[in-house]
């Protein structure tokens, strides 16, 4: 820490600028998660899908890296290209995350595009991420541990 001046905005309760003190200054993203928050940062979300019709994704699971008690997932289909082309450029604002039955903040929001993960969101509380996924495609039937295909997303919160 002797290295670094970190510059930290007491009403916002964030750090704006880090600097070392040898280098110069350090790019970096704050992002102001709020206390029900429980997302491991950087960590990778798997989740497993079978196709069961033409039109009809099943996600048989979801494995991923939260400290919260409970964590609420959310599916959106994406069906209109203004919906893919917002999410492709990275435009998540008009992604609404809502309150379960339970009266609990939607945190992750599933969207699926051509019966494929095209993204997965998280509600930080202040701002709409990504989140780095990995989908396993099952069939019906098989073997346990037998993988069909495998689909890999590099995006990550960062």
């Amino acid at each position: 820490m002797q290295d670094y001046n970190i510059t930290f905005h007491p009403q916002t309760k964030m750090i704006t600028n880090v600097t070392n003190r040898s280098y110069g200054e350090i790019k970096f993203k704050a992002i102001k998660i709020d206390e029900s928050s429980g997302y491991v940062i950087g960590s990778e979300l798997k989740l497993w899908t079978s196709c069961l019709s033409k039109d009809v994704l099943n996600i048989v699971h979801i494995h991923l890296n939260d400290t919260s008690d409970e964590a609420s997932v959310d599916v959106k289909y994406l069906v209109s290209d203004k919906e893919l082309d917002a999410i492709n450029k990275g435009d998540f604002s008009a992604e609404q995350f809502k309150k379960d039955l339970n009266g609990i903040p939607l945190r992750y929001k599933i969207l699926i595009h051509n019966m494929r993960v095209k993204q997965v969101l998280y509600n930080t509380g202040s701002s709409i991420e990504t989140v780095k996924h990995r989908e396993y495609r099952i069939q019906a039937m098989q073997s346990p541990g037998e993988v069909i295909e495998e689909s890999k997303d590099e995006a990550s919160l960062s």
